[in-house]
């Protein structure tokens, strides 16, 4: 069984930066849950089970660059940072956005999984504007 770091590191991240939506889906347990920190407006806040997670994961895969950094890991909770960009976050006028990521991983697959964007990146999807004024957002 891979290890958690291996899990982030060779195994979510770079789905997401191939662009793989059943790759990303397939890291994560049947019945998963991923809960959205603050929520993305328009988009519910949490995804429960493949099937939903899918559609999250379709949301947030096109156009990703994911680089984890600080993995740290405790029992089967894994916490790491990083850098996140999507199509979303561009369309948005946020080229790059700072993460923290906490996850719980059974038998190789994540069961839960919170990323946390800063809230004015979430202000920012909200608004739609190309304006930014915080340490957290990289603007284009």
């Amino acid at each position: 069984m891979a290890s958690l770091e291996s899990i982030i590191k060779n195994e979510l991240a770079p789905a997401f930066n191939a662009g793989d939506v059943e790759k990303v889906v397939n890291c994560f347990a049947d019945d998963a849950v991923v809960t959205l920190d603050p929520p993305i407006p328009g988009a519910q806040e949490t995804f429960r089970g493949k099937r939903e997670i899918r559609n999250w994961a379709q949301m947030m895969v096109p156009g990703a660059r994911v680089q984890a950094s600080n993995i740290q890991t405790e029992g089967d909770h894994i916490k790491w940072g990083g850098t996140f960009s999507n199509d979303l976050l561009r369309k948005n006028g946020v080229n790059q956005a700072h993460a923290e990521n906490e996850a719980v991983v059974k038998n190789g697959k994540i069961v839960r999984y919170t990323p946390t964007l800063p809230h004015d990146v979430a202000s920012r999807l909200a608004a739609g504007t190309n304006s930014a004024s915080h340490s957290g957002i990289e603007e284009e």
